[in-house]
């Protein structure tokens, strides 16, 4: 009995160890699989800062180039006869494009839109009827019409619009602007922080005429345009802003003048007020 009892013994103990080696072995295993489970959470974590890092820098260097609701003042001269003498200061009618981003906005080019201004002239039309000639003529079709008796003469060729033509009392010249806008380029736009960049651009001509127009008959209804600015970002990569810049005319004063011939100064103030299209 002694030795049977012996024997179960050593079976006992050796089936223990065995269960304590496959133990071992397994939790040897698991601690692999743990460390290596570990590595690869500490590989994906270093793996994503590393993105939110990229990411960070490069909306820290991110350019963003802008209109800004503001105010534009204009003065010029009016006839006895209520008709506008002198149409230089159409070129001061500009607004300022700003980049409110951090990075250099480069390669930007600004557009206006031509569609949105035929549109804008065609409803300045409307509204000045009471106060101003028009007459339209195609030149492939309608002989010229009699310039003497029209203040503003609009001209088409093949039912598409070519040009404004009107004149000037103060040059005693004839102008003519015509409605194919050239992009503005602009090599680069500094960030607004520094030294309160920015970029005046001029308001297409036929758009001035009309605002001149609006003042001098204190015209309560807008004129909107659309603009678009495309440029890029230190990276290369483009951006795109389409934008909708509305014109009105806030403030109306005509002071006379005797030293300009019997001309008044009509000093005048429009709101500009910019939204995405």
């Amino acid at each position: 009995m002694c030795k049977e009892c012996e024997k179960n013994k050593l079976a006992k103990r050796r089936k223990q160890e065995r269960v304590l080696r496959l133990v071992e072995v397994i939790a040897a295993v698991i601690g692999v699989i743990v460390a290596f489970a570990a590595v690869r959470l500490s590989m994906i974590s270093i793996s994503q800062s590393k993105e939110i890092i990229d990411y960070q820098i490069t909306q820290e260097h991110m350019p963003k180039v802008v209109v800004f609701n503001n105010e534009i003042t204009c003065d010029f001269e009016k006839r006895h006869d209520g008709d506008i003498y002198n149409y230089e200061p159409i070129k001061e009618i500009c607004v300022p494009v700003y980049n409110i981003g951090t990075g250099i906005a480069q390669n930007c080019k600004i557009n206006w839109d031509k569609n949105s201004i035929i549109m804008a002239v065609d409803d300045a039309k409307n509204n000045l009827d009471a106060y101003v000639s028009f007459v339209e003529y195609d030149y492939s079709k309608d002989g010229y019409p009699n310039s003497s008796i029209y203040d503003y003469i609009i001209e088409y060729e093949n039912n598409e619009i070519e040009n404004i033509k009107f004149y000037e009392p103060s040059s005693r010249k004839f102008h003519e602007f015509d409605f194919e806008f050239s992009s503005i380029d602009v090599s680069y736009i500094l960030p607004i922080r520094e030294d309160n960049n920015n970029v005046l651009i001029e308001i297409p001509k036929p758009i001035s005429i009309m605002l001149l127009e609006y003042a001098n008959h204190n015209v309560s209804s807008s004129i909107k345009i659309n603009l678009e600015i495309m440029y890029q970002d230190i990276n290369g990569n483009t951006h795109e802003e389409n934008l909708c810049v509305e014109f009105l005319v806030k403030y109306v004063n005509e002071v006379e003048n005797e030293e300009l011939f019997g001309n008044s100064t009509v000093m005048c103030k429009y709101d500009v007020v910019v939204s995405k299209v």
